[in-house]
């Protein structure tokens, strides 16, 4: 049997939504399912339609927390000519020859308006639940030292670098979560509003909604674009077993005057591995290297190096990795060096923070009495070449 699938008009758009199942039928298109997005339609004879929708309420302390008319009523549209077609979320979707005698399902807008009131206290308990929800979790997330002191913004802003892609579209499905939230609850709002002074429901109202298709257009175009992105840089990233010559301005043990076979003594940890990502705004390296210098011993070296786009962009950079970092909570639990060769160089808890130009490089799993030494970092990375 052959069918289609069509984007249908946002729930809250009752009017357009029956008009546009009738502008279907009529050419040959017969509604089977309704989806939260899309309707599935089967080819058949062109049909004059009329289609009526109506909402039902759900309860979220239910036992089947889902919107449900009752057999009952169901049963009464249909002895008045109305046949059941679909369902989806709260919206019940039932048709009728056009030229047939089948009542409108009420009498009266107040009549209307006295459905929708209980929906519309459902929408804002849900609204009221879902704020609730979202504000708890950010005061425990926000509730660490770091955060709190605004580490989740610099967190928020070292991501937008490395992974602008996700970002991109986590952020801009998090506003059209907000977006759509607000806007249907104000559109059913507006129509509750109108159907309590005596308005009747407009069922071929032909709304353009602009506000709401273009906000739609943006975000979902921000989103595409932020998927694309994620899609590329996942595909260019690069990733296998270090190199034994530096291919980028990173450091290896050798340089530094430290020599052995690569291997680690502690199991199960991943060692000299290499990762090159690269993004609108930066390219990154991450290494992990480690050399065995006595049978049970090895010494490790753990870095992350980016070259960003602008040099404009380290300070900030400098910041977030401060906040980033496993030891420490942020900068104030960092020293500043002096060194004329580096813009800024801070010494944390087993972290050292290095930034030149464009380019920053972060060492972790820095131990004090074990090589290399800062200093033995500071003059590896002032011997590589200047970007």
């Amino acid at each position: 049997m052959l069918g289609r699938y069509a984007v249908h008009p946002m729930e809250f758009a009752i009017g357009d939504t029956e008009q546009f199942y009738e502008k279907m039928a009529a050419d040959g298109w017969i509604l089977e399912k309704r989806g939260a997005v899309f309707s599935r339609f089967r080819r058949g004879e062109p049909q004059r339609l009329r289609y009526r929708i109506e909402l039902a309420e759900s309860r979220m302390l239910d036992p089947e927390p889902i919107a449900r008319l009752s057999e009952e009523q169901i049963a009464v549209y249909e002895d008045c000519g109305w046949q059941f077609v679909t369902r989806h979320g709260l919206i019940y979707v039932f048709s009728a020859p056009a030229d047939g005698d089948a009542p409108e399902f009420y009498t009266a807008p107040e009549q209307q308006a006295a459905v929708f009131k209980p929906i519309l206290r459902q929408i804002a308990l849900s609204f009221l639940v879902t704020a609730a929800f979202f504000a708890l979790y950010t005061a425990i997330f926000l509730s660490s030292r770091s955060y709190a002191a605004g580490g989740f913004w610099w967190d928020l802003y070292y991501t937008f670098l490395t992974a602008p892609g996700l970002t991109l579209l986590c952020l801009g499905w998090l506003a059209w979560v907000l977006f759509y939230t607000i806007y249907s609850a104000a559109q059913y709002l507006l129509l509750y509003r109108r159907l309590r002074r005596g308005i009747p429901m407009d069922h071929a109202p032909g709304h353009r909604f602009l506000l709401y298709k273009t906000v739609r257009a943006l975000l979902w175009t921000l989103m595409l674009a932020g998927a694309l992105q994620g899609a590329v840089q996942g595909l260019t990233r690069e990733k296998g077993e270090l190199p034994t010559a530096a291919e980028g301005p990173y450091l290896l043990l050798d340089a530094l005057g430290i020599e052995g076979e690569r291997g680690s003594t502690m199991s199960g940890l991943p060692y000299n591995v290499f990762e090159l990502q690269q993004t609108p705004l930066l390219t990154f390296w991450d290494t992990s290297e480690s050399v065995l210098v006595a049978p049970k011993e090895d010494i490790w070296l753990v870095q992350q190096v980016y070259e960003l786009a602008d040099e404009r962009l380290a300070p900030g950079l400098v910041t977030a990795l401060c906040y980033r970092s496993i030891f420490n909570d942020g900068p104030s639990d960092f020293a500043h060096l002096s060194d004329d060769r580096f813009d800024q160089v801070l010494a944390g808890r087993d972290t050292l923070i290095v930034a030149r130009g464009s380019q920053v490089w972060c060492f972790t799993h820095l131990f004090e009495y074990n090589p290399p030494t800062v200093q033995d970092l500071l003059d590896g990375v002032a011997a590589l070449p200047a970007e």
